[in-house]
């Protein structure tokens, strides 16, 4: 029997958009994702009335309680969190730690776009091939858990034909299925909230 690859595994049919009490899109807190900016109250002693200018960001397409945000804006999606819903804005607020360049370049973001320039890339991103390698990952643990071993599971995986026990030796997928597995069990073994913290996990 050829194996048949079954590229839905791990995801599902849901659509948020068919039930208007789940969000559209995920919103995170600031403390487990750098890519939201946390807007704060800026001192008076450290205002300048001339520094200041009209915001151009549209109202938000999506709002979490009173103080989380989620901003579409031309492919881009911005993350806010206001510490207080009186927040004014004025300020930003970036935990000086590991991750403080991808805090910037967030802050950076929502700024650009409330100047009326483009946003720019977003550091957080995952790249397709990425995503791809994330879902392979997923896919492996579900095999593993359901008791399919390597040679079994990699035809499905890589959409190859089926391989016998002798051609399994020494197989080009053999080393690809290997390294599958250390990024599956790491993925089991540390959490899965290194997920968002792609691509500067290796900095925790």
């Amino acid at each position: 029997m050829t194996p048949r690859p079954s590229p839905g595994t791990g995801g599902c049919d849901f659509d948020p958009a068919d039930h208007a009490e789940v969000p559209s899109s995920a919103v995170w807190t600031a403390r487990a994702f750098p890519g939201v900016t946390v807007l704060t109250t800026m001192p008076v002693d450290l205002t300048d009335d001339r520094l200041g200018f009209r915001s151009t960001l549209p109202e938000a397409t999506q709002a979490v309680g009173n103080t989380e945000t989620v901003i579409h804006l031309a492919g881009t999606t911005l993350h806010v969190l206001a510490l207080t819903p009186e927040s004014n804005g004025g300020a930003v607020l970036l935990p000086f730690d590991r991750l403080f360049e991808i805090r910037i370049a967030a802050a950076l973001q929502l700024w650009r776009a409330a100047m009326g320039q483009s946003a720019g890339y977003d550091p957080t991103i995952l790249s397709p091939a990425r995503r791809d390698r994330l879902i392979l990952a997923l896919r492996f643990l579900d095999g593993s858990g359901a008791g399919a071993s390597r040679r079994e599971m990699a035809p499905v995986l890589f959409r190859r034909e089926a391989i016998s026990a002798r051609d399994w030796i020494g197989h080009d997928l053999q080393a690809r299925m290997d390294r599958l597995a250390r990024l599956a069990n790491s993925m089991r073994q540390r959490n899965y909230r290194r997920l968002l913290l792609h691509p500067f996990r290796e900095r925790i």
